[in-house]
């Protein structure tokens, strides 16, 4: 049924102690005395835990159609829902919107005391904006780059894979729809990867990293992408490096014509929204 939330157990609690229905029920009254929802946005917004994605992306369209003031509070609510689907409907339907979300997002990334799946699902959401909105690559601020820089090193190892994600994106070159023309990507965030890569030893982040700058070099212009091939071959001359980053570097060095060369607009799917 449309709008269930969380894992039903034995007798139809969830593991809170909750049914889902009486999850469900709060949801929405939450929704609703939180952030003024209009009957019509808690209703979609119900939707979104759809096990039909079909349904889900029907709600996803209107609720970023309609965009009403209480629109990204609801969805911010429901990052650290229980059930993935509901979670990553939220996260797409954000990321959809964009720079107008990105505040929010922001704002609950800097909090402490977040837990590790709401964390981890904000900074997924960034991955849509930039997915979505490449032009938005380039003007980014420093601020928010230390912030997602910071998940980098967190303890939370989907974090750390959504936050790698988010800034090889940044990183990266693209398209600016609007305009009609190239974007460069951001060059400050290219060189704060290439010094993870130097410096960092961690075989569960690394290969991501290295595959974003990889794919960087191979669409840019051959002084900086140079620079990017230099500093991965340094790297792999390491005695001390471990096999598998060895891998991923000899790997991307190996596509420099620009042979058998991974899309940037399609990260593992699990960092996305999940």
């Amino acid at each position: 049924m449309a709008g269930f939330v969380g894992v039903v157990s034995v007798g139809g609690r969830s593991g809170s102690g909750r049914s889902v229905c009486e999850r469900s029920l709060a949801r929405r009254a939450s929704v609703r005395v939180n952030v003024s929802a209009s009957v019509e946005l808690t209703e979609l917004i119900d939707v979104l835990g759809d096990d039909r994605v079909y349904k889900r992306d029907e709600a996803i369209a209107k609720i970023v159609q309609n965009n009403e003031p209480a629109t990204i509070p609801s969805l911010i609510a429901l990052l650290g829902e229980p059930k993935v689907s509901l979670r990553r409907a939220a996260c797409q339907a954000l990321g959809k919107l964009g720079e107008e979300a990105v505040p929010a997002v922001v704002q609950l990334l800097e909090e402490d005391e977040l837990v590790p799946v709401k964390r981890a699902t904000g900074v997924k959401v960034l991955n849509h904006v930039f997915m979505q909105h490449p032009e938005m690559r380039e003007t980014i601020a420093q601020e928010r780059v230390d912030l997602v820089y910071k998940h980098l090193t967190s303890f939370d190892p989907v974090t750390k894979l959504a936050a790698s994600i988010c800034l090889g994106l940044i990183a990266s070159p693209g398209w600016d729809k609007a305009k009609g023309e190239p974007i460069e990507g951001n060059r400050s965030v290219r060189e704060l990867l290439k010094e993870y890569v130097r410096t960092s030893d961690d075989i569960a982040i690394l290969p991501t990293v290295i595959l974003y700058l990889g794919g960087c070099a191979r669409r840019l212009d051959p002084d900086d992408a140079d620079e990017v091939y230099r500093v991965l071959e340094e790297t792999a001359s390491r005695p001390d490096l471990d096999d598998i980053i060895k891998e991923a570097i000899l790997t991307e060095l190996a596509k420099k014509d620009g042979k058998d060369m991974p899309s940037l607009q399609d990260p593992p799917a699990a960092a996305m929204g999940s």
